[in-house]
């Protein structure tokens, strides 16, 4: 275990780091609240979703192109919302989503990247949500990370990732959630949504990718399962919104340090809690989405791999060529 942790890389969380978290996890967690006392659930979840999904754009673009990816995130989650419950559209509009993620990796990696996540979730996730509440959420969100991230500096220029790259886990991960939703909106357990979320989070491609990085996010997600199977087990049910606190500035902690496979071990458990309460919750729902986060982890860590040598061959011909272009040099 002590090996396998060591493996998915630094925990240390610098004092900025922090300071950076503690700050998001407020600007979250008071218009989340605020939400819910005022609409109910599925609102205050579509407010914590459009933050999450927003503070890439938020950070790296002006505010204005940060309100367009708004904008696009909240359409996205609009539609998914009014397809739950219909097998072949909510299928294909969620591997339409993968698709159109590609043009924004190739531009900035993982610009677009939660749009396959937004869409994957809202039609597979047993909610009694109107699209209209789920635009207005998901749009309060992204704006308050826009109003959050403005005032603070950016992380350095935009960086895409390669054009072959971008297409082939943009393909990869339409041809996965799209089969995943489709039996998802057949079988309508309130598990669901955990599958396509998973094979979401872990086929994102990034930049410089090699396989040990590959197996990192495989086994964070592993991980992630593995902490949320003995929450489950464990917690009482009354002190989960602490715990959810709690895995919340903690994920927030490690996305700011760019720290994706420690981001993963988190956000997973976050996830399986966060809709658990959308239904009906009890030990046995939580530890059937735990179950749904391990097979979709094994799933999605098989494709990651094959994945992750293409992308290694793609990096080797890249630079074979620049190399031959640059013709022999010598002194």
């Amino acid at each position: 275990m002590a090996t396998a942790t060591r493996s998915l890389g630094d925990w240390s969380i610098p004092g900025p780091a922090r300071r950076a978290a503690l700050l998001l996890t407020v600007a979250m967690v008071v218009p989340t609240l605020a939400a819910y006392a005022a609409f109910g659930f599925a609102p205050a979840l579509a407010v914590f979703l459009g933050f999450v999904a927003n503070l890439t754009p938020a950070t790296h673009l002006p505010w204005r192109l940060g309100l367009a990816a708004v904008s696009t995130t909240a359409l996205t989650g609009a539609v998914a919302t009014a397809l739950l419950g219909e097998p072949v559209p909510a299928a294909c509009f969620a591997a339409l989503a993968c698709l159109v993620a590609a043009p924004g990796n190739i531009w900035h990696n993982n610009l677009l990247a939660a749009i396959p996540t937004v869409a994957a979730v809202y039609t597979t996730l047993l909610i009694d949500a109107d699209p209209r509440e789920t635009l207005g959420g998901l749009l309060v969100g992204g704006a308050v990370a826009i109003g959050v991230m403005a005032r603070r500096p950016g992380s350095g220029e935009l960086a895409g990732v390669p054009e072959r790259m971008a297409w082939r886990h943009a393909g990869a991960m339409a041809l996965s959630v799209g089969v995943v939703v489709y039996l998802m909106s057949v079988l309508m357990e309130p598990w669901g949504y955990v599958l396509p979320m998973t094979l979401t989070l872990v086929l994102r491609p990034f930049v410089g990718e090699t396989l040990p990085v590959a197996r990192r996010r495989v086994l964070g997600t592993l991980s992630g399962a593995v902490l949320a199977a003995a929450l489950v087990a464990t917690l009482p049910l009354q002190f989960q919104l602490v715990v959810q606190v709690c895995l919340l500035f903690l994920l927030l902690a490690y996305s700011t340090l760019g720290r994706y496979a420690l981001y993963v071990v988190f956000v997973t458990p976050f996830v399986i809690f966060l809709g658990g309460r959308a239904t009906a919750y009890t030990a046995e729902v939580g530890l059937q989405r735990v179950l749904a986060t391990l097979a979709g982890a094994v799933i999605a860590g098989l494709i990651a791999m094959l994945l992750a040598r293409g992308d290694r061959a793609d990096a080797t011909e890249t630079t074979d060529t620049t190399e031959a272009s640059a013709g022999p040099t010598g002194t």
